[in-house]
């Protein structure tokens, strides 16, 4: 009797109209999740800052790279520079003002501890070096620091 009635539920299926349901279902659930999901998402400032100034750093390094010559990337404060050479040219590039100078976008401040990372030919860093990033928050509230660590290699790695 069982078997009977099992193999009638296999001929069967579902209906339209359960499958209709079934569907609003997952709709209605997907609808209310996702969005709620996507903003739990967002990175927060520091990592934001963080991800700014490593790709500031891979754009250095990729400028030297492609005009075969030695990129100073200078810092100072909430503000940075490429430089041929340290103490050389400023680059002047799309996005930075007239002299050169880029803005973090986040309340963020960079310090490299005396040492400018610069770029050999290669890309790679003749003398390692470590940023600072310091960010800070709305009205001072809070401050949270994370590094930026250059190797000898040129490999640039958040910490």
């Amino acid at each position: 009797m069982i078997r009977h009635r099992l193999r009638s539920l296999d001929a069967r299926g579902f209906t339209a109209a359960e499958l209709i349901v079934v569907l609003a279902i997952v709709g209605g659930i997907a609808a209310v999740s996702v969005p709620m999901l996507l903003n739990s998402y967002q990175p927060s400032p520091m990592e934001a800052a963080v991800e700014e100034v490593a790709a500031a750093l891979y754009r250095g390094r990729q400028l030297s790279i492609a005009n075969n010559r030695h990129v100073c990337f200078q810092a100072a404060g909430n503000q940075y520079q490429y430089a041929y050479g340290c103490g050389g040219p400023a680059i002047v590039l799309p996005g930075a003002d007239a002299s050169g100078v880029f803005r973090l976008a986040n309340n963020a401040i960079i310090t490299n501890g005396g040492v400018n990372p610069v770029f050999d030919y290669l890309g790679a860093a003749p003398t390692p070096a470590t940023l600072t990033v310091t960010y800070v928050g709305p009205g001072g509230a809070e401050s949270v620091q994370r590094s930026v660590v250059i190797s000898r290699s040129g490999r640039i790695q958040a910490q």
